[in-house]
């Protein structure tokens, strides 16, 4: 089942204009800040679309932020929605007040068809960074963006600022890599650690403890 999984690992970093006040779990305001963005830029018709996407996965947007099963899709058909294609990692850094000439890293992974996107998060963190981010509307510029490999630290340049080109990488993990990868680690005991405050829920609810290894998965 893991042969035709792929995702991509990328590793952002934003170069403060102006001062930039954000929260110690910076992943929400990272987030929000880009599905905002996201929309407002790629909706041709923002009037009709309402709370959702009307086109889907057919739209940019729909795809990336509202995700829906497939058409004919065997698993998770009876879903309205999906596991979205990104995540953005929090990055640890805990500063609240990033000064004019810092910076900020964090993570990006893009998982399947979502790693085909990646032109749009370009752009969308770029027009986040001119019209501003935090409760200061801070701005800033996307600086660099590497393409990681997350089980060796292998990476590749894919953007520059200084010459405003994207860069094609081959740095991707696939089923094969994963299922190699899984054979050496102890199968009789894990260990999860939660960096971010995290909610989880189960059956509409809360989870208030545990959590369940169902859940978890």
């Amino acid at each position: 089942m893991l042969e035709p999984f792929q995702l991509a690992h990328y590793r952002l970093t934003l170069h403060a204009l102006e001062p930039l006040l954000l929260p110690p779990f910076k992943g929400s305001a990272l987030r929000g800040g880009f599905g905002h963005t996201f929309k407002r830029l790629v909706c041709f018709k923002p009037g009709e679309c309402g709370q959702t996407c009307g086109l889907g996965n057919d739209c940019p947007y729909g795809y990336v932020f509202e995700t829906r099963p497939e058409a004919g899709a065997e698993v998770l058909r009876n879903l309205s929605e999906v596991p979205r294609p990104f995540i953005i990692q929090s990055p640890a850094d805990r500063r609240t007040r990033i000064e004019p000439n810092q910076r900020l890293t964090f993570g990006l992974t893009l998982v399947g068809r979502g790693i085909n996107y990646l032109a749009y998060f370009i752009m969308v963190f770029r027009e986040l960074g001119r019209i501003g981010l935090g409760r200061s509307r801070g701005k800033f510029f996307l600086a660099n963006i590497d393409a990681v490999q997350p089980l060796d630290g292998q990476t590749a340049p894919v953007y520059r600022a200084s010459d405003d080109m994207i860069r094609s990488s081959q740095l991707k993990l696939e089923g094969a890599d994963l299922t190699r990868h899984a054979a050496a680690l102890p199968t009789d005991r894990i260990t999860l650690e939660f960096l971010t405050p995290t909610r989880l829920k189960q059956d509409g609810k809360w989870v208030r403890h545990g959590p369940p290894f169902g859940v978890l998965i």
